[in-house]
């Protein structure tokens, strides 16, 4: 798979290259500029360097989708109406104005940098039973012992 294209993500959108006019040029280079940001956080998320011919599909796909929904909003506000009231906020705080990643995108990203590998983690274990064999338990326990 190779990476995403401008042309892919222009296809995704409600408008083409087309509609744009004499802007293209300039929205081109644009979208290829976050482009190119996309793929480089995308191969830092993962920790692996990925050439055009080695990046996996599923990335690639991550890669569009966070494209195409920053050249719809590029402010990353999300406008609720109601009526004659309406509401605005930030979907991504603190990441206005740039591409990002959902949290399930960069789940994606992750599980295809490393397919197949077990999770590291801890366990909580715990011991029963008595720590010698049972004949020295008794020994340290007398009759004595249980009179207090």
């Amino acid at each position: 798979m190779a990476y995403p294209t401008v042309a892919e993500v222009l296809a995704r959108l409600e408008f083409g290259a087309d509609e744009i006019g004499e802007d293209s040029a300039h929205v081109h280079s644009f979208l290829q500029a976050h482009l190119d940001d996309l793929v480089t956080r995308a191969c830092a998320l993962a920790n692996r360097q990925w050439t055009p011919e080695t990046m996996p599909s599923a990335v690639a796909a991550c890669i569009r989708s966070a494209l195409t929904r920053y050249a719809r909003r590029p402010e990353g506000n999300t406008t609720s109406r109601a009526g004659d009231e309406s509401l605005s906020w930030a979907e991504s705080a603190g990441h206005g104005g740039s591409p990002t990643f959902t949290r399930d995108e960069i789940d994606t990203i992750r599980a295809a940098a490393a397919p197949g590998r077990p999770e590291i983690g801890s366990i909580p274990t715990t011991r029963y039973g008595p720590i010698r064999p049972a004949e020295d338990h008794w020994k340290r326990f007398g009759p004595r012992d249980w009179a207090r």
